[in-house]
């Protein structure tokens, strides 16, 4: 969020089902801890929400920060049983 905004996290237990769980074949469904990131920024367009979890990704231009958190959550997440989502409405 270059000229500022709110960034808010939250942590909740949860339990997700086969359903919330569709796109994570290695994930197993039952009680999850939740950690929820979100910020008033403008989102992310489509063509960039589905390519947020690739490795190396970023929009960032040469010489500027990387933006490579969202990948590195997924590569620490997905080889524990965890699971991640976006929702991003741009």
């Amino acid at each position: 969020m270059p000229h500022g905004g709110t960034l808010s996290v939250r942590t909740a237990r949860v339990t997700l089902g086969r359903e919330a769980l569709a796109d994570n074949c290695e994930a197993v469904p039952g009680p999850f801890v939740a950690l929820s990131v979100c910020d008033s920024g403008s989102g992310m367009m489509a063509d960039v929400l589905t390519r947020a979890f690739e490795l190396l990704f970023t929009t960032k231009g040469i010489g500027k920060e990387a933006g490579l958190g969202v990948s590195q959550v997924y590569g620490f997440t997905r080889p524990l049983s965890g699971h991640v989502s976006i929702d991003s409405a741009a």
